[in-house]
């Protein structure tokens, strides 16, 4: 790992996930999810 997600992350990472025409909708929103939850809670050890 190079660093933890940070919130400001987030933008980013959809961003270059919506560039990916393999990526569906539903794919991009299951992904943010996730992101979202490791971004926004650095103690969780889940989605590491």
């Amino acid at each position: 790992m190079i660093r933890r997600l940070k919130p400001d992350d987030t933008r980013i990472i959809e961003d270059t996930l919506k560039k990916i025409p393999l990526f569906k909708k539903e794919d991009i929103k299951v992904a943010m999810e996730l992101v979202n939850i490791t971004a926004s809670n650095p103690l969780q050890t889940d989605y590491n």
